[in-house]
């Protein structure tokens, strides 16, 4: 029974061997468009598919794009490699690509192919897709296409501006090539003046745009002060181009964006970039592949506007065109108190060294310069501003109408190798009330000529003597060097211990309002404009350890702070109000910011 049941079992299985054996292979590939028509530029999607059926050992074959600029990776689809009948076994897979047309034209796709890998023989084929690319749609609404040869004559680079984060074209300078991925830094130009904009990218190149990459070693920039454009994430990139390199397409991102300002003329050396680049290639079986980059070093030329034709004024590294605006807080005031004008700069170039020219001798008026703050600001076209405001402090001393003048700043112009000069007229200001004249102005003078004193009719007359007719002294003579050394070494130590002892004093007052507002209740009297100075400081100490203790002070602590401030630069400035008043304003303002920490 048994032996009868085993010849039926193996009888089975040789049938079932049979009919496997007999079963029909089969391998479908189809290829398919979307949109099938496109505009020139457009992203189509290309859609290539596999479909296996008791097939054994298969190799899938790339497709063919021709003149179509291929947008990710070309890898076709994978299937695994199995060898023998499959005994029913089926599976689908599929790859997607991003194609575009830079031309209208006919495009075919084509090579769409399954190869036993044994024999090389074809066992199926996809039929060739064809994209029909026109130009853009006509105002009235005809989208219809107009079928030209690609290869045929035209312009090929018209339509829209080149991105200027887009990857240079040309010689692949500025990288190490590595067919897996690798880095590259660019520069605007390799030659700029003292003071200009230089724009500094960092493109990741990969064989896949699904990557990754990581920046262990950032760009460094000796003799150049920076502006990144966008602050580093862990996102690869911050965008994305194509571009064909070694006769392929590779993806191209941005990873790294600065604005540069020269600093120092010379040549200067950027540091070299390293990292790492992971590209993801291959269909349903991916791998990852990893590359090690490291960038070749950059050097810029800096050079200084040349001194022939330089403006009066003119301080090196300031770059324009400038344009200037000015406004005032107030154009009306009393005689006496201070007006603030402030002169806003604008240009692309640097102007953190620019100095503002204006008229200083103003009949009526007092008129001085404060400090400047240079801040940067993004442009509509994506480059860098540096904005410089400047301020200017008139005090009339006088009723009527003060007329300022303009205000001019020179520059040096690299786009037309040329000097200029920026101008703006100031505000006129009109002041009310009596004159202010300068302290002292008023008192009553002696006449010179009344000073001197006529010579005496009988001067005192005495005799003549050597030197070295008394006794000792040319002993006295001969030590003179060895005392006046010592006299000197005494007077340094002497100079350096009351160094030392103010600068105790000065460190035990420095971090300390309270400390800064007894100081300059001390120096009432002494020196008016020294306990001013005492307490604006210890306002400006009470406001950093507000902010740095991440609390917010009370609107009548604020209105304190502003009521004090305005009285010492009264006092300061002007010269006009009492300092006592001053420095006791500023000890309630203080004391009103200290209890915000409380």
């Amino acid at each position: 029974m048994r032996a009868r049941v085993a010849v039926m079992v193996a009888g089975v299985c040789a049938a079932s061997m049979t009919v496997a054996a007999r079963a029909h292979a089969t391998v479908v590939l189809t290829v398919e468009l979307e949109p099938q028509r496109a505009q020139v530029g457009e992203a189509v999607s290309v859609r290539y598919s596999v479909r296996l059926r008791d097939q054994g050992a298969v190799q899938i074959m790339p497709l063919n794009f021709g003149e179509l600029q291929l947008m990710s990776d070309p890898s076709p689809p994978q299937v695994p490699m199995m060898w023998g009948t499959g005994f029913g076994f089926s599976m689908e897979t599929s790859n997607e690509y991003i194609v575009r047309a830079t031309r209208p034209g006919r495009y075919t796709i084509t090579s769409g192919r399954a190869v036993d890998p044994r024999t090389n023989r074809v066992i199926a084929q996809a039929a060739p897709v064809t994209l029909i690319v026109g130009e853009a749609p006509s105002a009235d609404g005809d989208a219809s296409v107009t079928a030209e040869d690609p290869n045929a004559s035209g312009d090929a680079s018209a339509g829209p501006p080149a991105d200027p984060d887009a990857p240079p074209t040309g010689d692949m300078t500025g990288a190490y090539f590595d067919m897996v991925g690798f880095y590259r830094v660019g520069v605007d130009r390799p030659r700029v003046y003292l003071g200009e904009q230089l724009t500094y990218r960092l493109w990741a190149y990969s064989a896949s745009p699904d990557a990754g990459c990581e920046v262990s070693e950032e760009p460094t920039f000796p003799g150049f002060w920076n502006e990144a454009a966008f602050t580093p994430t862990r996102e690869c990139a911050r965008r994305w181009f194509s571009q064909q390199v070694s006769g392929r397409f590779m993806a191209v991102g941005l990873v790294r964006k600065y604005a540069l300002f020269a600093t120092q003329t010379g040549r200067q050396r950027f540091g070299a970039v390293t990292g790492t680049i992971e590209a993801m290639t291959g269909g349903m079986f991916r791998q990852v592949r990893r590359a090690e980059s490291r960038t070749p070093p950059v050097e810029v030329e800096v050079i200084e506007p040349p001194s022939q034709g330089r403006p009066e004024g003119y301080v090196p590294g300031t770059i324009g065109p400038v344009v200037l605006e000015a406004s005032a807080d107030r154009v009306e005031c009393p005689a006496g108190e201070t007006v603030t004008l402030s002169v806003r700069a604008r240009s692309e170039g640097s102007l953190s060294s620019a100095q503002l020219r204006f008229e200083r001798n103003v009949d009526g008026a007092r008129v001085r310069a404060s400090e400047g703050r240079t801040q940067t600001e993004v442009n509509a076209t994506g480059r860098y501003d540096a904005v410089r405001v400047m301020e200017i402090l008139v005090v009339p001393e006088r009723a009527g109408t003060i007329t300022l003048g303009e205000a001019t700043l020179p520059y040096w112009d690299p786009s037309a190798e040329r000097y200029g000069v920026a101008r703006v007229a100031l505000p006129v200001i009109r002041a009310s009330g009596e004159g202010a004249g300068r302290a002292g102005q008023g008192a009553t003078q002696e006449d010179p000529a009344r000073v001197l004193r006529g010579l005496g009719a009988s001067p005192r007359l005495k005799a003549y003597s050597p030197l070295f007719s008394r006794p000792g002294a040319a002993l006295g003579v001969s030590l003179l060097p060895a005392l006046s050394a010592a006299g000197l070494f005494a007077v340094r130590a002497a100079l350096r211990w009351r160094r030392r002892a103010m600068d105790a004093r000065a460190s035990a007052t420095q971090n300390d309002p309270e400390s800064l507002i007894a100081a300059a209740k001390a120096a009432l009297g002494r020196d008016d404009k020294e306990a001013c100075a005492l307490a604006a400081k210890a306002i400006s100490k009470a406001k950093a350890l507000v902010s740095d203790a991440e609390v917010s002070a009370s609107a009548a602590a604020n209105e304190r702070v502003r009521a004090a401030n305005e009285a010492l630069e009264s006092v300061r400035f002007a010269g006009q109000g009492s300092a006592k008043s001053a420095v006791e304003l500023s000890a309630q303002a203080v004391e009103a910011l200290l209890e915000a920490l409380q």
